[in-house]
C-alpha cells in the first residue's frame, strides 16, 4: 500500500461543529427555532456543536385522545360513514353505509363501497367491497412506533366487532389480514379482496389512541383485550382479531360477603387472596416482574 492510500481521508461529508449552529433562520423569532408559520421551538440543546436531537413528545403533549365511537348508534364525524351515494364529481371515493341504501330503483346491501366513474359514459360505478366496515382511529405506542388502525366492522349476524389492528399486516398480500377479518364475520367481496388495503390506507384518520402491546398497566390504565379499565384512551394491539378474552363472573358485592368476609383473621386464606392479587399490583408498587 503507498503512503498516499495510507495517508487518504475517509470518504463522506465532515461537519464543523461552529457551522452547526452559525446558520440562522431568518424567520425565526427567538433562539429555539419557532417561526411565525408554527410558532413552536424545537426542543433540545442549542449549544453550538451539540448533537443532542430533538426529544420525543412528553405524555402531556400527545395528541388528544378522543371517546370511543359506535358506528351503529352515533356514525362517526366522517364523510365516509353516509346514508347517500355521492355525485359523480366527488368519485373516484370510498363510502361506508351502515343500512341499505337505494339509488333510483335499485337497492344496495349496507358495506363499504368504492364509487368509481365509468369512461365510457361518465357514469357513477358502485363496487361493493365488504360488510360495514369503520376506520375509527390511527393509533401507536409511546415511542410514535407500533402504528395500527382502529377498526369497527359488523358481521353478518348484526354483531359490532373491535379490533386495533397492526399495520404491518398490509403487507404482501394481506391474506392473514383478511383471514381475521372473515374468522370474526366479516363478508368480503372475493372479487374486490385486492382493494382492502386500499380502504384501510387511503387516509388516516384524525383521532388518535394510544396502542398497548401487552395486557397490564399502561399510563395508570389497565388494559385487557376488549377493555381498558381507566380513564385513558388506550387499546390492546394485537395481530389477532379474537385474542383470549378475560371473563367476570360474579358480583363485588359477591366477592366482598362470600371471599374476602372469610379471610378475616384467617392467615392463609388472607395470604393466598394477596398471591392472587400480587402480579396486578406489581406495576403499581414499582416492583419488577
Amino acid at each position: 500500500m503507498s503512503a498516499a492510500t495510507a495517508k487518504r481521508e475517509p470518504r463522506g461529508i465532515r461537519l464543523k461543529a461552529e457551522s452547526a449552529s452559525s446558520y440562522q433562520n431568518p424567520d425565526a423569532t427567538d433562539a429555539t427555532g419557532a417561526t411565525p408559520l408554527n410558532g413552536k421551538g424545537k426542543r433540545g440543546s442549542t449549544e453550538a456543536g451539540s448533537t443532542v436531537l430533538p426529544m420525543l413528545p412528553r405524555d402531556d403533549e400527545a395528541d388528544s385522545l378522543g371517546e370511543e365511537i359506535d358506528p351503529a348508534a352515533t356514525p362517526p364525524d366522517d364523510d365516509l360513514v353516509t346514508e347517500r351515494p355521492p355525485e359523480i364529481g366527488a368519485c373516484p371515493c370510498w363510502r361506508v353505509y351502515l343500512d341499505w341504501w337505494k339509488d333510483g330503483s335499485s337497492n344496495h346491501r349496507p358495506g363499504v363501497y368504492f364509487h368509481g366513474r365509468d369512461g365510457t359514459d361518465d357514469k357513477r360505478t358502485d363496487e361493493w367491497l365488504c360488510g360495514p366496515l369503520v376506520i375509527e382511529a390511527t393509533t401507536y405506542d409511546h415511542r410514535r412506533e407500533s402504528f395500527g388502525r382502529l377498526l369497527r366492522f359488523r358481521d353478518s349476524t348484526g354483531r359490532w366487532h373491535d379490533w386495533n389492528m397492526p399495520m404491518e399486516m398490509l403487507k404482501g398480500d394481506c391474506s392473514e389480514l383478511r383471514g381475521e377479518l372473515l374468522y370474526m364475520g366479516l363478508e368480503i367481496d372475493p372479487k374486490a379482496r385486492a382493494k382492502l388495503p386500499n380502504y384501510l390506507m387511503h387516509r388516516a384518520p384524525q383521532r388518535r389512541v394510544l396502542a398497548a402491546r401487552s395486557l397490564g398497566w399502561h399510563d395508570g390504565s389497565f388494559v385487557l383485550p376488549g377493555e381498558t379499565l381507566g380513564a385513558g384512551d388506550i387499546r390492546f394491539q394485537s395481530e389477532s382479531a379474537s385474542p383470549p378474552e378475560f371473563e367476570q363472573r360474579g358480583t363485588l358485592d359477591g366477592w366482598q360477603s362470600e371471599v374476602a368476609e372469610r379471610a378475616v383473621g384467617n392467615d392463609i386464606l388472607t395470604l393466598a387472596i394477596s398471591a392472587a392479587f400480587a402480579g396486578p399490583l406489581l406495576d403499581l408498587a414499582h416492583v419488577e416482574h
